[in-house]
This record gives C-alpha cells, structure tokens and sequence, in this order.
C-alpha cells in the first residue's frame, strides 16, 4: 500500500517540478499543450494495454445491439421491439449514471464517514498549500521564478517517496502485532490481518503532527 499511495501522493508534487521547467523555457500555454498530448497519450495506453474488465456493462452493450438485421423499413419494427431497445438503453445509462452513486451508501456507517471526512480535510489542505506555494514564493521578499518554484517541490517529493515506503513497512508490523495481539489465525495457523488495525495509531499520529506542520508552515511563510 506504502508502494501504491506514490502514485496519487507524489503526482501533485512531483509534476510541478518539470512543469516549472517548461513554463520557464516555453512560457504558461506550453504547460497546457503538454498536458494535452499527456493525456491522449496515456488514454491511448490505457486503452490498448488495460483489458475491459466491467463484463456486465459489455453484457449490456451487446444486449441493445440486436443478432438479427434491423428491417429496412421502419413499418416492420413494432413498438414492443421499440419498447424493448429503450428499456435497455435506460438501464444503460442507469448504469452509468446512477449506479455509481451507491457508493454514497456507504456513509450510513460511522466509521466510514469518520475515515472520508478525515482523509478529505488532510488532502484538502495539503492541495491548498501546494498551490501556495507558487502565489507565496513568486511575491516579495522571494521573488522566485517560475523554475525554482517548481523546484521548491523537490523536498516534500523526496519526503512523500520515502515517508510511503517506511510507512507501509511499519503498517505492516503493525498489522502483524495487532493480530498476534488479539490471537486471529486461520484453520492453517496463519495469522488473519485486518485493515482497520493500522488505522488507530497512524490516525492520531497525523492529528497531532499535520496541523503542527501546517502551522510551523505558515507562521514561516508569514513572517517571511
């Protein structure tokens, strides 16, 4: 897990370091062009690399498109038919549309709603400060370009990467010793690891040290 969070943790702090680079040596529109081409480029590969995996919706898609020809004329096709196709098609876009909000369901669960409403104030605040970096470091008494402002991610980046990496080893002993703890083991005698184990400590531990962080950080940046 330590390994997988690099991805969404280290993206917005890594790409604004390259991305200072070209705005510095091509200006603000090159970073757009950039992201552009960027992005097809990677939905390309998604789609070519990534096999589809959502079955059902390709059940659904298979099902409107009848295995018989379509009648040329329309006189042949009966409302029952008609009937038929729009039904699926709503349950199509039903899919697509609604079916992916009941996930919301989820939040009938205290622990749940605890987990989102913390998860959400902590990335929150860490996007607020990484776009204040570039409104604080370009202004007086810095004054900074483009490219070192973007190089003023390199510490957190450097620290996210290894952070991740300890971190989950540490999740890991800490599973371990939560289910030796409580005895959970399986018919084969393995120890059984539940996720919720490494919440707990970590939880109060980023309690107490993000908003001292983010304080420290800005009473610096105050007082220049």
């Amino acid at each position: 897990m330590g390994t997988f969070f690099l991805g969404p943790l280290c993206g917005p702090l890594l790409a604004p370091i390259p991305g200072g680079a070209i705005a510095y040596a091509w200006g603000w529109r090159s970073t757009q062009w950039f992201l552009t081409i960027y992005g097809g480029v990677s939905l390309l590969i998604l789609r070519i690399g990534i096999p589809e995996t959502l079955a059902s919706r390709k059940k659904a898609v298979a099902e409107v498109e009848p295995n018989v020809a379509l009648s040329r004329t329309l006189s042949w096709v009966s409302s029952r038919q008609v009937a038929q196709s729009t039904a699926k098609w709503l349950e199509i876009l039903k899919m697509i549309l609604i079916d992916p909000l009941s996930i919301l369901l989820y939040l009938r669960f205290p622990a749940v709603v605890l987990t989102v409403l913390y998860s959400s104030i902590t990335l929150t605040s860490l996007y607020v400060l990484n776009i204040s970096f570039q409104t604080t470091f370009s202004q007086p008494p810095y004054n900074f370009s483009v490219l070192i402002v973007g190089l003023l991610y390199t510490p957190h980046s450097v620290g996210y990467i290894v952070s991740s990496v300890l971190n989950g080893m540490r999740l890991d002993s800490i599973m371990q010793r939560e289910a030796k703890k409580a005895n959970r083991v399986d018919e084969s005698g393995m120890y059984i690891y539940r996720p919720e184990d490494r919440m707990g400590e970590n939880a109060w531990l980023g309690a107490l040290i993000y908003p001292a962080a983010m304080i420290w950080y800005g009473w610096t940046t105050e007082n220049h």
